[in-house]
């Protein structure tokens, strides 16, 4: 009688193959997480670059015309779109020599950056003299 041998090792190559698919499939876990931060970080940044922006124009517009109330710049259809606003207004007294203004920037996403801008009379005109994050 010929008795065929059989072989143990079929078992030890299947629990190799299904151990490295397990390995792999963290992996690409671990990688797909990773581009999610990336993802939410570039729209940060790219969010934040924007918010700044939006303080240099308000401090064009402040620069423009006299602010002595609240007011909501118009911006172009593409920021309002994304829920981006922009506001200006005094802080304290707009009458003597030396004006004090904040500019607000915000998003849609309850995201906002402030400056305080203070100008100071030199004859008819206004000239800026400092900048201040909030």
């Amino acid at each position: 009688m010929n008795r065929r041998r059989h072989n143990n090792r079929g078992g030890f190559a299947t629990l190799t193959a299904v151990s490295i698919i397990g390995i792999i499939a963290v992996c690409f876990a671990a990688m797909a997480a990773m581009f999610a931060a990336d993802v939410k970080r570039n729209h940060r940044l790219s969010e934040e670059a924007q918010l700044r922006q939006l303080l240099i124009a308000g401090e064009s517009f402040a620069r423009a015309g006299k602010v002595d109330k609240r007011v909501e710049v118009k911006l172009p259809e593409e920021l309002a779109s994304f829920g981006m606003k922009l506001s200006i207004e005094p802080v304290g007294d707009v009458a003597g020599n030396e004006v004090r203004l904040r500019v607000t920037a915000s998003a849609a996403e309850s995201r906002a950056m402030s400056e305080t801008l203070t100008y100071a009379r030199e004859g008819e005109h206004f000239t800026l003299r400092t900048a201040e994050l909030d």
